[in-house]
């Protein structure tokens, strides 16, 4: 659909996809980026291109909880940085007598996923898509919680995007795609790609 530009497919660590931006290495990354404004100034943000979910994973034994008022006093570990994170270091903030204990890592989320299953933490905060699909392909025996809206707002935007790297080439990148996102959008191409990789409806409504 984009003739005028040949497209390579580069697979690297998510902090090497922002450096190569940056050293122009890389003109577009993806993923899974939500919105912020440190980002914003940096790069040229896409239209949306798919809407999480998110859940609260807890290992399939534990029914106590459901909100984001049921994680004081319980523990997770997280990653820093990411929207997850900061919306718990937020809501510590407001409950300071009682915080989520958080156990921060930079262990593959399978290996956090494992140590919740087995009990080593109480929760997980997660996108749906990719909780189903950690749980399908290794057999996690987990509960899959889906969050008030309420709740989710305290995370943020719902919407992941392409970030691209600023400058005129760039710019026309941006309206190309972007002109590509909305058609597909349109007719209804970006629900069946997400039915086909994600097994339901993520497409940004």
């Amino acid at each position: 659909h984009l003739p005028q530009y040949k497209v390579s497919f580069v697979t690297t660590e998510f902090t090497s996809i922002l450096a190569g931006l940056d050293a122009d290495r890389f003109q577009l990354g993806a993923n899974n980026f939500a919105d912020n404004p440190e980002r914003k100034e940096k790069y040229f943000f896409s239209q949306p291109i798919f809407e999480n979910q998110f859940v609260i994973a807890t290992p399939e034994k534990n029914n106590s909880i459901h909100t984001f008022n049921d994680l004081l006093g319980k523990s997770t570990e997280v990653n820093p940085g990411i929207n997850f994170t900061t919306a718990l270091e937020k809501f510590n903030q407001q409950h300071k007598d009682n915080p989520v204990k958080l156990h921060y890592t930079e262990a593959d989320l399978l290996v956090s996923l494992q140590n919740l299953e087995n009990g080593k933490t109480d929760f997980a905060l997660i996108d749906k898509s990719m909780l189903e699909q950690y749980i399908q392909e290794h057999k996690l025996k987990l509960n899959v919680i889906p969050l008030s809206q309420e709740d989710s707002q305290r995370i943020g935007s719902p919407y992941s995007y392409f970030l691209i790297a600023k400058g005129k080439a760039g710019e026309q990148l941006l309206n190309d795609i972007n002109a590509q996102i909305k058609q597909l959008s349109a007719d209804g191409t970006l629900s069946k790609i997400s039915e086909k990789y994600f097994n339901g409806d993520y497409a940004p409504k």
